[in-house]
């Protein structure tokens, strides 16, 4: 089944202005609202688009992706489904984490930085877990929802029931 095409321009539009958002969300951390200086308009503005909008905009795509999913049938096709997601989600989501991991593996042998916490005294199996997050969030932290979006991908067939 084919989207109306006003419906089609709204929802990428609306996939443009959130990811913008997402990015604008993660180039820094805004103040806490109560350590605010309300007299600095800039800083309001910031922290209200930053903290507060920014922080609806990943569960709207995840909406959004929900629609699109239903709309399209695809819970009623699961191995259509999971194929689709294997591309669009977990390559992506495996790609970007382990180059990620590569880039702060690199840092902290060339350099001696640790970012986060020190890969080198890590055990194989919390490597993994940094690696494919799979009881923890992943390495690169905004690729958090990919892992949620999967878990929602996989149980989508049952929510279609």
């Amino acid at each position: 089944m084919k989207l109306q095409e006003n419906v089609a321009r709204r929802i990428s539009m609306l996939r443009f202005v959130l990811i913008g958002m997402v990015v604008f969300l993660h180039i820094s951390d805004p103040p806490s609202v109560a350590t605010l200086d309300f007299s600095n308009g800039f800083d309001v503005l910031r922290v209200f688009t930053q903290d507060q909008l920014g922080r609806i905009c990943v569960p709207a795509l995840t909406l959004i992706s929900g629609y699109l999913l239903f709309h399209m049938n695809l819970d009623l096709a699961p191995f259509k489904l999971y194929l689709k997601k294997a591309r669009t989600l977990l390559i992506p989501f495996f790609v970007f984490n382990i180059c990620y991991f590569l880039v702060v593996a690199g840092v902290e042998y060339g350099t001696g930085y640790v970012p986060f916490q020190p890969i080198g005294s890590l055990s194989d199996m919390q490597i993994m877990n940094m690696l494919f997050a799979y009881n923890a969030a992943p390495t690169h932290n905004p690729l958090h929802f990919l892992r949620d979006l999967m878990v929602l991908m996989v149980f989508a067939p049952l929510l279609g029931v």
